[in-house]
């Protein structure tokens, strides 16, 4: 069993090792358990585009999702979107990878008049909240996309980033490991508990002692279920 305690991050993808990274560049140590690869899943093969909240927020609405579940999330989609474009300028002099940064502005064209008066409203009501978004008349909208469908009455314009998914995970990985991150491969099967405290991670290998275990293992987090006798949400 290692001894290393402190904390223990199961997941080598885009949340685990941006984690990873943050605790990193405040000082504080991890380790980071993949089973395969680092970003050998979706983390590596994802659309990688950062969204304005807005985006987001609208995307959600008409949806099945708990009732004001997104509001409380807000706050920290707009300083993560905020924060992005100093993170790409640090992970490529810390982390040595040209993450393909650059700016990516989303517009959702609309066709019909009822969805039309629907968004504008949005629209202006998402901006008297400070959250970025504008209308943008169909001549703007053609202006952008020459080949849209010429019924379009106008769209939604957000502002956007996007990067290399792959090369932004190794570019968290490496900037990681230069402020003292450890990264391990092993397949998590469980945890050892003390009373209601996880106090080690079980691996196919052996055991990691940890105080503080972050389960970021995308879709498969919902295996801590039974390790946790607990459900995780999804």
């Amino acid at each position: 069993m290692s001894s290393d305690k402190g904390i223990v991050i199961i997941g080598g993808g885009a949340c685990g090792c941006s984690i990873a990274y943050h605790l990193a560049k405040q000082g504080i140590p991890s380790q980071v358990i993949e089973r395969d690869g680092i970003a050998s899943q979706a983390s590596g093969k994802a659309w990688a585009v950062i969204s304005a909240p807005a985006r987001l927020l609208l995307f959600f609405e008409g949806r099945e999702v708990p009732q004001g579940s997104m509001q409380p999330c807000i706050g920290l989609f707009q300083e993560g979107f905020h924060q992005f474009p100093q993170l790409a300028m640090e992970l490529k002099e810390e982390g040595g990878v040209d993450i393909g940064y650059g700016e990516l502005p989303c517009i959702h064209a609309v066709f019909e008049e009822m969805e039309e008066r629907y968004l504008k409203k949005r629209m202006f009501e998402l901006a008297d909240e400070g959250l970025e978004a504008s209308w943008i008349e169909a001549r703007d909208v053609k202006a952008r996309i020459p080949d849209i469908n010429p019924r379009v009455r106008g769209g939604a314009l957000y502002p956007g980033y996007k990067v290399e998914p792959y090369r932004y995970v190794l570019s968290l990985v490496q900037a990681a490991e230069a402020r003292g991150t450890v990264i391990k491969q092993g397949e998590a099967v469980g945890f050892r508990h003390q009373g209601t405290k996880v106090t080690a991670v079980i691996l196919t290998t052996g055991e990691i002692e940890a105080d503080v275990v972050v389960i970021a293992m995308g879709p498969w987090s919902g295996q801590g279920t039974s390790w946790l006798g607990k459900e995780i949400p999804q």
